[in-house]
């Protein structure tokens, strides 16, 4: 099941209401919207989102950011990960099964991109050679 909605519930001034009623047209079909919509889904659910504001590059930013407040300040990423568990976050957006996939999903993403950096080679070496001196 892609996408369930009531014909009866649908507002036309909603973006969403819209984007879900497009979906079932002609020119959604032909240009096979559905599968992007699809793709899209998942990426943009509150599980995956609270997975990505967890991973460590966004609580690294986020503990450095109050230094531009206050000088003064030393916030440790322990800190920030409590607080956004504790006060920010939904439990259940970090905790259950979906939670966890949208965890798999994210690390797989992080993983991919490293793997694709690693396989680059260094513009500053020659293929098969060392660099210049």
């Amino acid at each position: 099941l892609v996408v369930e909605f009531n014909l009866c519930e649908l507002n036309h001034r909603k973006d969403n209401d819209l984007e879900v009623v497009w979906l079932l047209c002609k020119e959604s079909w032909r240009n096979a919207r559905l599968g992007e919509y699809f793709e899209r889904r998942p990426a943009l659910s509150r599980f995956t989102l609270g997975a990505l504001i967890m991973s460590e590059p966004v609580v690294d930013v986020l503990r450095r950011e109050p230094r531009r407040i206050s000088r003064d300040t030393h916030i440790d990423e322990d800190q920030v990960r409590g607080v956004l568990i504790t006060e920010v976050l939904r439990r259940e957006v970090l905790e259950g099964e979906k939670a966890d996939s949208a965890k798999k999903l994210v690390a797989r993403a992080a993983h991919r991109v490293l793997r694709k950096i690693e396989k680059e080679p260094d513009p500053g070496v020659p293929p098969g050679g060392s660099p210049p001196r």
